[in-house]
């Protein structure tokens, strides 16, 4: 017993001290942590028939992390796309979207610190998505979630709900993806919600 109080007393002593590199070692050099790390964040909010900010501007060749928070009691499937009518009609994204639905339907499995929803394992998603994906991110009610995509071309992206019957609730935002030296901000503040 004295020996166990000892341990847990230098543990507690040492636990202060630790860095993140004391643990990970040297994380940084980890090529999945450069692919991740992300020059820019925007924060999107989903209001009531309301998706926050209506516009954005992002660097081209940039990896942009979105934040995602919905503050409505409905959940939101929020798809990244160029031509969203072609999108919508897409099959593939269309049995994509059934199937993410399917599983945000299904009551969350917690362990611990991670949240298991039967997502799927044979076509795994990288960490920094490009538009040639389809980027897609499911929100349940009064959660947030982000994604980190690289938009490859200087152009429009249309950020808009895809889920059947939210056509009417404006939850549409325009991204306007630019070159390097005319990047408007990297971080996107919010009004406070009404």
């Amino acid at each position: 017993m004295h020996r166990l109080i000892v341990l847990l007393l230098a543990l507690s002593a040492t636990a202060h001290a630790l860095k993140p590199e004391d643990v990970l070692g040297e994380y940084w050099k980890d090529p999945l942590f450069g692919a991740a790390a992300a020059k820019e964040t925007v924060q999107v909010e989903i209001l009531h028939k309301l998706l926050w900010p209506k516009e954005i501007s992002v660097t081209r060749g940039h990896n942009i992390r979105f934040v995602v928070t919905n503050k409505t009691p409905m959940l939101h499937v929020l798809a990244f796309s160029e031509d969203p009518e072609t999108l919508l009609v897409d099959d593939d994204f269309q049995v994509y979207l059934q199937e993410d639905l399917f599983h945000a339907s299904m009551e969350p499995i917690t362990d611990g610190q991670h949240t298991h929803a039967g997502t799927a394992v044979d076509d795994p998603k990288p960490i920094v998505l490009t538009m040639d994906r389809n980027p897609s991110v499911l929100v349940r009610p009064e959660e947030f979630k982000e994604v980190i995509i690289q938009f490859e071309s200087q152009t429009s992206v249309t950020l808009f709900c895809v889920v059947s019957g939210h056509e009417d609730e404006r939850h549409q935002s325009v991204i306007k993806v630019l070159p390097e030296s005319s990047a408007v901000h990297s971080e996107i503040l919010l009004p406070l919600a009404p």
